[in-house]
């Protein structure tokens, strides 16, 4: 993935982030906190930049849910820092490519009131970041009745307001058809739209974060194309279609007559010829042996994750690929350290959770 340059201003900032660097954790830090208990870990992160956040989930008791908040309350912290050390055109770049975690807390806020959870357990999944901060979260977990939280969105116009729209017009459709599913589908296919629409009107600045915006894309209705493909499989003589979002550069009748293939090897070639890479061959051959979507789904996350870390390296200094670069990072060790968490609470042996962990390259 090459990054070309941008007339925005990212100079103080990247400056910044590279700096920042050193605080992330190594791979050693990692692997000997994979050697230790709940407790341990608690021990050992109080010695890092997650201090102030362990010591907060301290106070309230500790235990395993409260570390796992004190993880995405660490990773927000440093996403708002990252926020600031851009104004302007930068500024525009890094909230879009932020803009992912606003739909994800609004998505995780949603679920958890359609489920009938309090609101604990709706802020548990949110990263408190942008529209969503920890107060508003708070208080928009207080409506405990999803027409309540629904018209609260669009009163407050969160996360934005065309998204708040069509998270009204989905409700509506969600009163009368119960379709989670397809909820939640409207409301992403509405946020990707505005956030490629937004890039595309910021031009060529804009076009670095435009390819990586669109392999996100690309990914997510892979597997919502392979889903559609078992959901033909249980029922051939149905009429199926997949929710394909905008803003990818796979056409969805590429990815439609792929998925349709007859055979699991056919439809896996004719993916990868679709994605047009290397490492998404390799992974659609291992599902095409043995039909496992985790572990395609994790294949090409992790590989995702280490190409736009690897934009520290390969992109261009001056430009946003190193906001990118920043902020999977950031994903990762957040993603490693949940990781440890939950084989630390299970007492997996510490050979078995260094096997689960993935270890990027500085």
């Amino acid at each position: 993935m090459t990054l070309l340059a941008s007339s925005a201003d990212f100079t103080y900032g990247n400056t910044r982030l590279r700096a920042r660097r050193a605080a992330r954790l190594s791979a050693g830090e990692l692997l000997e906190l994979a050697a230790r208990d709940i407790d341990g870990v608690y021990g050992g992160l109080s010695a890092t930049a997650y201090r102030p956040q362990v010591e907060a989930a301290l106070a309230r008791g500790g235990g395993t849910p409260r570390l796992h908040t004190a993880i995405r309350a660490h990773q927000a912290a440093e996403l708002d820092e990252l926020r600031s050390f851009y104004d302007g055109r930068a500024r525009e770049l890094v909230d879009l490519l932020l803009a992912g975690y606003d739909l994800h807390n609004l998505i995780a806020l949603l679920r958890a009131t359609l489920c009938g959870d309090d609101g604990d357990a709706a802020s548990a999944e949110v990263v408190p970041i942008g529209a969503f901060s920890g107060a508003v979260v708070r208080e928009l977990g207080r409506r405990h009745e999803p027409a309540a939280l629904v018209a609260l969105l669009a009163a407050w116009k969160l996360p934005d307001a065309e998204t708040a729209r069509a998270t009204g017009r989905a409700y509506e459709r969600f009163e009368r058809d119960g379709d989670l599913a397809r909820l939640e589908h409207e409301i992403a296919a509405a946020h990707a739209a505005l956030v490629a629409g937004r890039l595309d009107g910021l031009g060529d600045p804009a076009r670095a974060l435009r390819a990586v915006v669109a392999r996100r894309i690309d990914e997510r209705n892979l597997f919502a194309g392979l889903r559609l493909r078992a959901a033909i499989d249980e029922s051939p003589a149905a009429t199926v279609t997949a929710p394909w979002l905008p803003g990818g550069t796979v056409p969805a009748a590429a990815l439609d007559a792929a998925v349709r293939r007859p055979g699991a090897a056919d439809a896996a070639d004719a993916l990868a010829d679709a994605l047009a890479g290397e490492p998404a061959r390799l992974a659609l051959a291992a599902w095409a042996r043995d039909g496992d979507l985790v572990a395609l789904e994790r294949a090409l996350d992790n590989r995702r994750l280490l190409d736009e870390m690897a934009l520290y390296h390969r992109g261009d200094s001056l430009s946003v690929a190193i906001v990118v670069a920043a902020c999977a990072e950031l994903e990762l060790e957040a993603r490693n350290l949940r990781v440890l968490v939950e084989g630390a609470a299970l007492d997996l042996g510490p050979e078995e959770l260094r096997g689960r962990l993935l270890l990027g390259a500085r």
